[in-house]
């Protein structure tokens, strides 16, 4: 039980900075794309904002540190050397492999209680999405196939150069024509479609929701829901998303003008009599599937879009535009560092935990006082004070051996005659003896000092 408890705790922890690293990521990522879209929006088409504000999305998919070599990020720390650490005390760096200590396993978290929160709502948000998903396959197996209306299709996307065959297909139950269908899609319209729109609107209609095909706006949308599935708390993604919807349709209105060669009052009719007509049957709500329109609070704003002759029309994003996407994506989206600072981060986190004191159980024994290191003998000692050869005890202290002195030239010089081994023993001391306690005369006295030779007679030390 404990191990489990250690276990959803270091989760939770990891899921924690996750989020938290993705809230405050796509924060920054949605404001550098708001502020250069805002000024911008009136002179660049609606597919580059699309991709601009994509990037919010991109963002949670991305993993948040990638290395680059030192050289590259000459603003980055050298490699090896760590960053400081708030709150880090003295303590030694715990190397690569060594073992460190491990705190008691303590009570479940709150962290860990809100991952598993996360977990449940993100499982339930799962399930809606599949059932919707579920639901809109039966859905569209009630749909008949037209046959006859297909080289009109055919041509529309050979208009767009769609790669593959987009089959077209009728539902008693559809007022708005959608398209659906990752792998094998598919351009489903009312029953009544080819009747209710005179040739002109008919053809801006479907070259509209034969963009979204061209454009892989089904996977993008895709992508949004799992991305606003496991980002369900993150208001950044939430904005990010529905001005991508709405971009997604912009686009998809100019790219139709263009290639429809149609006048724009009657592409603006053709979309009035759509909305006009649409009911509240259609495909499951929240599955992956593009209508015309999908809020009615955006009809308005569309058509006018649609009637301005004074906009300039922009049918796609442009290699100047993509090469400011791509750019800008490396910059937003990666955390780069240079080589070297992850090790750096690694030990100073091992600096700082290893210098922590663990947590101790209230139940767990006190660990025994280290034993104090033993006193060396009285001889040993003697000659640690000493610190030379003592002529009394004949015993001599570890001493380095003095380097030998040059030799002189020219004539020896005769020794002095040597003094007795009481006084030698006290003269070649100088200092107190610990075992003999005797005690060497001041050097001053030395010269006074008189010492009987065995022959007779007195002698007296040279100065």
């Amino acid at each position: 039980m404990s191990n489990l408890t250690e276990t959803l705790n270091s989760w939770a922890s990891a899921w924690f900075d996750w989020s938290a690293s993705n809230l405050a990521s796509t924060a920054a990522v949605l404001a550098v794309a708001a502020l250069i879209w805002l000024p911008l929006r009136r002179h660049v088409s609606p597919s580059f904002g699309y991709w601009l504000f994509m990037l919010v999305m991109i963002k949670p998919m991305i993993p948040t540190q990638i290395s680059l070599p030192a050289d590259w990020l000459p603003f980055a720390p050298a490699p090896g050397q760590a960053p400081a650490v708030d709150g880090a005390v003295a303590g030694p760096i715990v190397p690569e492999g060594a073992a460190t200590p491990t705190p008691a396993n303590g009570p479940i978290s709150w962290k860990a209680y809100l991952g598993c929160a996360w977990l449940l709502v993100v499982a339930a948000l799962s399930a809606r999405l599949f059932w919707a998903q579920r639901g809109a396959r039966r859905w569209a197996g009630r749909s008949t196939p037209l046959g006859r209306r297909q080289p009109e299709v055919d041509d529309l996307a050979a208009t767009l150069g769609l790669r593959g065959r987009v089959a077209i297909y009728s539902h008693p139950d559809l007022k708005m024509p959608v398209v659906c269908g990752l792998l094998r899609p598919r351009l489903i319209v009312p029953v009544d479609f080819f009747d209710l729109l005179p040739r002109e609107q008919r053809r801006w209609v479907l070259l509209h929701e034969l963009a979204h095909l061209k454009r892989g706006d089904l996977w993008a949308l895709a992508l949004q829901r799992l991305v606003g599935i496991a980002q369900f708390f993150n208001p950044s993604v939430w904005i990010a998303s529905r001005t991508v919807d709405r971009l997604r349709e912009y686009a998809c209105d100019d790219l139709a003008i263009v290639q429809s060669d149609t006048r724009r009052d009657e592409c603006g009719e053709g979309f009035v009599r759509v909305v006009e007509s649409a009911s509240l049957s259609q495909p499951p709500a929240g599955a992956v599937r593009l209508a015309l329109f999908e809020h009615r609070s955006e009809s308005k704003r569309r058509l006018a879009r649609i009637l301005d002759s004074r906009r300039r029309l922009e049918a796609g994003i442009g290699p100047v535009g993509m090469a400011s996407i791509a750019l800008l994506g490396i910059v937003l989206l990666p955390g780069l560092h240079a080589e070297g600072d992850q090790d750096a981060t690694t030990a100073s986190l091992r600096y700082t935990e290893s210098a922590q004191p663990a947590a101790r159980h209230p139940d767990a024994p006190h660990s025994p006082k280290p034993a104090p290191a033993p006193k060396p003998p009285a001889d040993k000692l003697h000659q640690l004070n000493l610190g030379m050869a003592c002529s009394r005890c004949h015993s001599a202290a570890p001493e380095p051996p003095a380097p030998k002195p040059p030799t002189p030239r020219g004539p020896k010089p005769k020794p002095a005659p040597k003094p007795p081994a009481d006084q030698l023993h006290q003269l070649n001391l100088g200092m107190a003896c610990s075992r003999c306690h005797a005690s060497s005369p001041a050097p001053h006295d030395v010269a006074t000092v008189p010492l009987h030779d065995p022959a007779g007679g007195s002698v007296r030390l040279p100065h």
